[in-house]
């Protein structure tokens, strides 16, 4: 007879192998010449790294970071090939470092998962899977961003911490300082669930409980979260992954999507407009902004349109001291629809 066991971790008691090995000794309890084999498996949780480098014949790393409350934590990333690594919130940021009467997922962070992360790349590592279960957080990734150079103020400028109770506060976000090897990575992110962000089956009001939230706590990171019920994302796909790479060649482009923000003066807006205007750009779209904590100050976002990418980049470069930020979110080229009218 022969028996396979496959088992998930039992949250904060049992890992895998464990489980497995407690399995094994049961089968054979009761049919001792059994042959008995075992698969550790996980949900994005607690034991995926185990699990992932037990498949791949990886290796596990050890990492001192900073655990969910500030103190130092061993946590772990696997190495599965030259290039690729994995790593889980529940090794840095997890339930299990917490015990029950202390959770507090306004207190706790996830900035230890950004160490991590960032000890992965620090080996070089540019291929990385981030399980995202099991964790005792509920900070927005504000931790995790801190730990990789993000910078959030409140709106009297000082700097926050990253934790659940700085969600409310912020006012201001600074990406300027993010570490540049983010950019160079391929991150998969590792999910089991499809809730959404925010709302009644969001991730607040869905696992706060199990981080330690009351509603009224549920209420206050729901709050700081979701600031503006009426924003939301939208992602347009301008060509089939085929496409992609002949039109984004910056050359062949007709169409572009910009986003800056200007000093509080008079006219300030009028000179940009002037300069698109002069180097024969078209202005497709425009929206403003207000930029949170600062009094009369907005980001701008405008979609143009032209026929020379010589003189576009020149109205670019004639634009660009006249800002206090300026970035070219994409360079494309104006897509057909197919939606019938």
């Amino acid at each position: 007879m022969k028996f396979l066991f496959a088992s998930d971790s039992f949250k904060g008691s049992l890992s895998s192998e464990q489980t497995i090995a407690l399995l094994t000794k049961a089968a054979k309890s009761v049919f001792a010449d059994c042959e008995c084999a075992g698969v550790p498996v996980a949900d994005g949780g607690e034991g995926t790294t185990e699990a992932v480098v037990a498949a791949r014949g990886g290796r596990l790393v050890p990492v001192q970071v900073r655990g969910p409350l500030g103190e130092t934590v061993t946590a772990r990333y696997g190495v599965l090939s030259a290039a690729e690594a994995i790593l889980e919130m529940a090794e840095a940021s997890g339930l299990t470092l917490v015990p029950k009467d202390k959770r507090n997922p306004l207190l706790t962070s996830t900035y230890g998962t950004g160490e991590l992360l960032k000890a992965a790349l620090d080996k070089g590592y540019r291929n990385v899977s981030v399980a995202i279960g099991g964790s005792v957080t509920n900070d927005g990734g504000t931790g995790f961003a801190s730990a990789l150079g993000v910078r959030f103020y409140d709106a009297e400028g000082k700097l926050l911490e990253g934790k659940g109770e700085s969600l409310e506060k912020i006012a201001r976000i600074d990406a300027s300082g993010i570490d540049p090897r983010v950019k160079e990575a391929n991150i998969t992110v590792m999910c089991d669930v499809t809730n959404p962000l925010c709302g009644p089956d969001g991730a607040t009001y869905t696992f706060g409980r199990q981080k330690g939230a009351t509603e009224e706590l549920q209420k206050i990171l729901e709050e700081g979260i979701e600031t503006n019920k009426h924003n939301f994302t939208r992602f347009l796909v301008l060509a089939d992954p085929w496409q992609a790479e002949e039109l984004s060649v910056p050359s062949k482009s007709n169409k572009a999507s910009i986003v800056f923000s200007l000093p509080h003066s008079e006219g300030s807006l009028s000179q940009v407009l002037s300069i698109f205007s002069f180097y024969k750009i078209n202005l497709t779209k425009i929206q403003s902004l207000p930029i949170i904590g600062r009094e009369w100050e907005y980001m701008f976002y405008i979609d143009v349109m032209y026929e020379d990418y010589t003189r576009y980049r020149q109205s670019i470069d004639a634009v660009r001291p006249l800002t206090k930020q300026l970035k070219i979110l994409g360079e494309y080229q104006e897509g057909k629809s197919t939606i019938e009218q």
